[in-house]
């Protein structure tokens, strides 16, 4: 907030809509997130949700397929 940074809160129960919906609203760019989300942030790219996402940061190890899918 020092920085006058947008933080929002995820949460499980949240659909992909309803996550896509966020990130168009506040134009969100960076992401961090537990390791397990990368996958279903990947697949919101492939189905065209989440334009303005460009970086995913990941607490956990990231498998290396995903690294590939996320670069592409």
């Amino acid at each position: 907030m020092y920085f006058n940074y947008t933080t929002i809160g995820f949460f499980d129960s949240m659909g992909v809509q309803t996550v896509d919906y966020i990130l168009n609203q506040t134009e969100l760019t960076t992401m961090f997130v537990a390791g397990e989300y990368v996958s279903k942030l990947i697949q919101m790219r492939k189905d065209g949700l989440s334009p303005n996402l460009k970086h995913v940061v990941s607490f956990d190890e990231v498998k290396a397929d995903e690294k590939e899918q996320c670069a592409a």
